[in-house]
């Protein structure tokens, strides 16, 4: 029996990732074939939907200063004597182009996303530590800029720097 991998990223604007995957294999079972889901995300919008969809809200800064609610997800999983932990976000949640205005109305020299670093800020709060030891330390992200991570401008010429404390 014909075997098929359905694993497409998201149509944007139209369907999820995981609801095409599900119509392509749906048809593909109605021929005759078997199906195996896989949809994908290249890491933008739609990475939460392929993740599983998201389970937690944060209310955080939006790109126009206003607060938006951002969707993310946490997956706790036992694996073993401890507890498996990932954190999923998406950019688009906290400063995307649609809450901007969308492409006519965006201010991209006005816009902040600041509420990135908040919602990273809230995730990296709820993954444990990858070790038990008290010696070990883990890295505050820097991938977001803005204050809420301790991010700052040197002068308006240069890009900003993200200097930031390591904890145990």
């Amino acid at each position: 029996m014909p075997r098929l991998l359905c694993a497409p990223d998201k149509f944007k604007g139209t369907a999820s990732a995981p609801a095409l995957a599900s119509a392509i294999a749906g048809a593909a079972v109605e021929s005759g074939w078997t199906a195996d889901l896989l949809p994908m995300s290249d890491g933008g919008e739609g990475l939460i939907d392929v993740a599983g969809g998201p389970n937690r809200t944060t209310l955080v800064t939006g790109p126009l200063g206003v607060p938006v609610e951002a969707a993310w997800r946490l997956d706790e999983v036992p694996s073993g004597k401890a507890c498996a932990t990932t954190a999923v976000i998406e950019m688009s949640e906290a400063a995307g182009l649609v809450i901007a205005g969308g492409r006519e109305h965006n201010d991209a020299v006005a816009a902040t996303t600041r509420g990135v670093g908040e919602l990273i800020a809230v995730a990296v709060e709820k993954v444990p530590s990858a070790s038990s030891s008290a010696a070990a330390a883990r890295p505050r992200p820097m991938a977001a800029r803005g204050p809420s991570l301790g991010c700052a401008a040197r002068n308006p010429s240069t890009p900003p720097s993200c200097l930031l404390p390591w904890r145990p």
